[in-house]
């Protein structure tokens, strides 16, 4: 036998119909004492903890700014190759062609294509497909070394590289050694004869100046150009390079 602690009387272990019966509680006086109010006063905290959450949020601001940065870089970079992304490659080459008017200078653009990469997909895969895409961009990245040029994915197996403050020369000679590195990677692609049976890139080379006197609307110009050269390299019989030189107006937005 227990005591029910409700009613203190004797009751059983077993539990029956009764047990679940509302019992009166026992009544429990509380009672608290409270400091008048003219007894309460507030103190500042201390300088040192004023400076030490300021200096927390400080950092809290930091971590969020670099995330921000790193979103904007994720934002603009391409997730199968880690190149710059069409975003990036449209906003580079509208502020460097800009730059470029207001020095009078030249720039020039590159446009890779991977020769006969249908056939490649189609023969060993599109996992294989990927894989060939990015040590292709790895070899265009290992060539690049000035800062200010830029290789993006510009669309499918199609590849750009905006070359600021180079003239025509200097822009064939980077496609070559682009051409060169992506050929010696020496991948099989049994569907491209005219590269050996090893994966080759045909490139299109445009180079403009800004000149008094040139009608071409920039950069989309620049765009064209680069196409054109680059059909010229595929009609010509791929794994090479054309070229193909532009005057563009000195205004930017210039039809």
């Amino acid at each position: 036998m227990t005591k029910d602690p409700c009613t203190n009387a004797a009751t059983s272990r077993s539990f029956d119909a009764a047990s679940y019966r509302r019992r009166p509680l026992r009544k429990i006086r509380l009672t608290s004492s409270f400091c008048s109010s003219s007894s309460i006063t507030w103190c500042p905290p201390p300088k040192w903890t004023l400076h030490a959450k300021t200096r927390s949020m400080e950092k809290g601001a930091e971590k969020f700014a670099l995330s921000e940065e790193q979103l904007r870089s994720l934002a603009m970079t391409d997730g199968l190759t880690g190149l710059a992304n069409r975003r990036a490659f449209d906003e580079t080459l509208d502020r460097e062609w800009r730059r470029t008017v207001g020095s009078a200078g030249q720039m020039s653009l590159l446009l890779l294509d991977i020769d006969r990469f249908k056939g490649f997909n189609d023969k060993y895969g599109h996992q294989v497909g990927d894989d060939c895409l990015r040590a292709v961009a790895a070899a265009i990245r290992d060539v690049l070394h000035r800062p200010g040029d830029l290789a993006s994915r510009y669309g499918g197996e199609e590849l750009a590289v905006i070359l600021p403050d180079t003239d025509g020369e200097g822009a064939l000679e980077i496609a070559e050694r682009l051409r060169l590195a992506i050929e010696n990677l020496g991948l099989p692609h049994g569907d491209n004869p005219e590269g050996g049976g090893r994966v080759t890139v045909s490139i299109g080379s445009a180079t403009a100046l800004s000149r008094s006197g040139g009608t071409i609307r920039m950069p989309e110009g620049l765009l064209l150009a680069a196409d054109t050269a680059l059909y010229k390299a595929k009609h010509k019989g791929r794994n090479r390079v054309e070229a193909a030189l532009l005057l563009a107006s000195e205004g930017p937005d210039a039809a």
